[in-house]
């Protein structure tokens, strides 16, 4: 029974820190108007910008020097990070959710203010 559990306990330590290597790319790398031009639904981008203003609860409008579009950022990406201002360079990496009626808008996986 210990010997069940101990192997057991090494091939999820095993997976786990095999999941943990990766280190690719981490979306590609687009504009605005790309994204709104040419990706399909639901695909992950990282576009560099400035926050504009809060517009909402948790939306924000970005822009980058192709155009601007709406960011759905939780709370929870705020935190450790400096103030970001209009004129703070900003990444932000999430999923581009296009609408054909409502609001397109980018759902945000991650944020990080640029040196």
């Amino acid at each position: 029974m210990t010997q069940t559990f101990t192997l057991a306990a090494l091939l999820l330590a095993a997976s786990l820190s095999a999941s943990a290597q990766f280190v690719g790319p981490a979306g590609e790398a687009s504009s605005v108007s790309e994204i709104r031009s040419s990706l399909p639904f639901d695909r992950i981008v990282t576009l560099r910008g400035q926050i504009l203003r809060q517009v909402g609860k948790e939306l924000y409008e970005f822009r980058d020097a192709t155009g601007s579009v709406w960011l759905d950022i939780d709370h929870k990406h705020w935190q450790g990070l400096p103030p970001v201002g209009a004129d703070s360079k900003v990444e932000v990496y999430g999923k581009y959710v296009p609408k054909t009626l409502g609001l397109s808008k980018l759902k945000v996986i991650s944020l990080r203010v640029l040196p």
